[in-house]
């Protein structure tokens, strides 16, 4: 028994090394992240566009965007970067010669048929260093026939994940109908005039949903930061102690910061973040008890957390006149994403924590390599951003 009691703490401690050495191996994670597309549409009596905005260098170079969240993972990461070497005009001249390629893509339905869709405006931003994904806006067009039917928008599978966002100056902007659909989902149905009407299960189950995958596998920079408050104690009382105050902080600046009370740039809000994962690495390390002070030092960083999230929605969106459903049921998806983080955490805790040696043999290897990765990423998003 006690063989098999040791065979599996060094097996433990082996998975949770591998997960951090994998940590370091994808320092690089946002300068080639995918990002879901942005499809604002608008239909226009009889005409309907859809402005896409997306890294259209993913679908150029045949990158499967639902099987993969990092560029530099799909096999076709060479094509992918030669392609953002490209300027903005031999970018549009690449577009332009895969149209076709790309709108078999994009689906627009009317009554179940398709309709035909044509580009009609490409904009690419300038001046991104070459390490960052770049935005494309694609304007697209289709004319809709006569018989008033609501219209439905889907992308391939291969695409990945969007949003969705309605546009017409004659509804009540909470009226609206945004939504966040997974890689191969139809929208709802669109109607030419008028709101979608959803009830509260669906957008409850979506924003859950929403949420969860921001955490898992989307916020690596999160999963890190809350593996460096396990690790500080691994026994449940200081560890509930400090994920209910970081969860009371984030979930305040994320109301907040949705509501438009509170703004700060993306600049400054991530590498802050960046450096929350490195004080907290580095406290681990030289600070042997729980305090007052430590709570105060995590109820701060879970603002900035906070802050961070709701530039997620910022571009997602919310479901108008369902604005407090759908902030409720993202902050709950958040939730539950950071328990599937702890749970396994937490199986571990029950056996490497009652170790003499915990703080020496585990506590103080790990803290610094999360250190190390939080160092690295506030370098990245600082000198390289």
């Amino acid at each position: 028994m006690q063989y098999r009691l040791s065979f599996l703490k060094i097996f433990l401690h082996v998975s949770l090394l591998s997960f951090l050495i994998y940590c370091t191996g994808v320092f690089n994670l946002r300068a080639h992240e995918i990002q879901p597309i942005i499809a604002d549409i608008s239909i226009i009596e009889d005409d309907v566009q859809i402005d896409l905005a997306l890294n259209i260098e993913i679908p150029l170079s045949e990158i499967d965007a639902s099987l993969i969240t990092d560029t530099n993972n799909s096999k076709y990461a060479d094509v992918y970067d030669a392609l953002r070497q490209l300027n903005s005009e031999e970018l549009k001249t690449e577009i332009h010669s895969n149209a076709e390629t790309f709108l078999d893509k994009v689906k627009l339905l009317v009554d179940d048929a398709r309709l035909p869709l044509k580009i009609s405006a490409i904009s690419v931003e300038d001046g991104v260093d070459l390490s960052l994904p770049r935005r494309t806006t694609l304007t697209l067009m289709a004319k809709l026939p006569s018989n008033n039917a609501p219209v439905v928008v889907g992308f391939d599978k291969t695409l990945g994940a969007f949003a969705i966002r309605q546009q017409d100056p004659s509804i009540d902007p909470d009226d609206l109908y945004t939504d966040f659909m997974n890689a191969g989902q139809f929208s709802q149905p669109i109607p030419r005039g008028g709101k979608v009407e959803r009830s509260w299960q669906e957008i409850t189950s979506q924003y859950i949903v929403s949420g969860i995958a921001h955490i898992i596998p989307k916020g690596l920079d999160h999963i890190i930061f809350i593996m460096g408050l396990f690790f500080f104690s691994p026994k449940w009382r200081p560890l509930l102690m400090q994920v209910t105050v970081f969860t009371l902080a984030h979930s305040f600046t994320l109301i907040l910061a949705t509501l438009g009370l509170i703004s700060i740039s993306a600049s400054i809000v991530e590498p802050l973040i960046a450096l929350s994962i490195v004080w907290i690495g580095i406290e681990n390390v030289i600070r042997p008890k729980i305090g007052v002070s430590r709570l105060a030092v995590i109820f701060t960083f879970g603002l900035l957390h906070g802050l961070g999230f709701a530039f997620v929605l910022g571009e997602v969106g919310l479901a108008g006149s369902a604005f407090v459903i759908s902030l409720v049921a993202f902050n709950i998806g958040v939730e539950l994403g950071q328990l599937l983080v702890l749970a396994p955490l937490l199986v571990m805790g029950a056996f490497i924590g009652r170790h003499a040696k915990y703080h020496q043999r585990v506590e103080v290897p790990v803290s610094s390599m999360i250190a190390l990765i939080g160092l690295y990423w506030f370098i990245e998003r600082v000198f390289l951003g």
